[in-house]
């Protein structure tokens, strides 16, 4: 059979093969005994193990950190690096993001691009050259990683029991290929606040982010209630009259106003695609008038050297060369209460 027929009479089989894997919230979740990353990733680990087994690959599960499917002889293999565990689904989704449902010909869910669906097509697409009936000349290697968006222990433990492939491609990045990729650094800016620290702006707590690796969508400032809430309602009236900032007010647990930005999550290596949350949740806060406190003055810095900013020039980090193009720089998450605050960086 040829590929193209094969993949023509699979297409059924392919869809609802996707649409099974992105139905499982395989987002990283506590340790459980021989479930590494969590209850779901397991799950969507043994899943799709059991659909290439029964595709009739060969598949091996390594103590719940990943997997692989394989086919062919010969000395030398090829690797195929997928993953699929996902980024945590955020908000403002127009479908529901682990109903895998088809609008006009497309599947809405998380996942779908990255990186599950990939894995799926990669895996019948080996069953369509398996199907053809061609001598293979070297061994074909699917890898399934399930930590790829958080830290990569998967494959730390991987290959520490299995060979490394001799060369290979994964299918996680722009059609049709790309030839070089940026190397990634996240870090925390941290800072403690002392005891007799006084903020002008009476911020009990600051929140926002899921991932480094997410444009954050939402970001939450608990103001206390012996603080000028009318200056803050009046300052937020101000913004969404002048700004195309999305920013509500509502109450915290002990009545002090809690001010809400919403934002447009995007993948933290393309954050200019993004609306970010934490941004404008600083623009708003620098704006209303913060003191000299050091708490203070860590939100100012980090609006003043990061803020809406996606290249690192703030931080003197905006580099850039021929053929990767320029430093991507995402503010993805922030947590601060009266005692410290950090920032993380990605």
């Amino acid at each position: 059979m040829k590929l193209n027929e094969f993949i023509d009479a699979s297409r059924d089989d392919i869809i609802s093969s996707v649409q099974d894997i992105v139905r499982i919230p395989s987002v990283k979740e506590q340790e459980m005994p021989g479930k590494p990353f969590g209850e779901e990733i397991d799950k969507a680990l043994n899943n799709t193990l059991a659909l290439a087994e029964k595709l009739g690959f060969q598949v091996k599960n390594i103590d719940g950190y990943a997997g692989h499917a394989g086919f062919g002889e010969g000395q030398e293999t090829m690797g195929i690096l997928g993953h699929l565990d996902v980024v945590p689904e955020g908000s403002g989704w127009t479908y529901p993001p682990y109903e895998a449902r088809i609008v006009d010909g497309k599947i809405y869910g998380r996942g779908t691009i990255d990186d599950k669906g990939p894995v799926i097509g990669a895996l019948y697409a080996m069953k369509a050259v398996m199907e053809s009936g061609f001598r293979m000349k070297r061994r074909v290697r699917l890898i399934f990683g399930t930590d790829e968006e958080s830290g990569w222990k998967d494959m730390e433990l991987y290959f520490q029991r299995e060979a490394m492939p001799d060369f290979g491609i994964t299918p996680d990045g722009s059609y049709p290929i790309i030839n070089v990729e940026k190397g990634i650094l996240t870090f925390k800016l941290k800072k403690s606040f002392p005891a007799s620290d006084c903020p002008a702006v009476k911020i009990k707590s600051l929140s926002g982010g899921h991932r480094p690796n997410m444009v954050p969508d939402e970001c939450s400032c608990c103001f206390s209630p012996s603080g000028d809430q009318d200056k803050i309602l009046a300052h937020l009236h101000s913004m969404q009259q002048f700004t195309d900032y999305e920013l509500r007010a509502g109450f915290c647990e002990d009545k002090g106003i809690e001010v809400t930005a919403k934002g447009v999550s995007a993948h933290g290596s393309t954050p200019d695609k993004g609306r970010n949350a934490i941004a404008h949740m600083l623009a708003f806060l620098c704006t209303l008038g913060l003191g000299s406190s050091e708490m203070e003055q860590f939100l100012l810095f980090l609006n003043n050297q990061i803020g809406t900013d996606t290249t690192g020039t703030g931080l003197n980090l905006n580099l850039d060369d021929e053929l990767s193009g320029k430093l991507s720089l995402n503010l993805g998450m922030i947590f601060l209460d009266e005692a410290q605050g950090e920032a993380v960086i990605n």
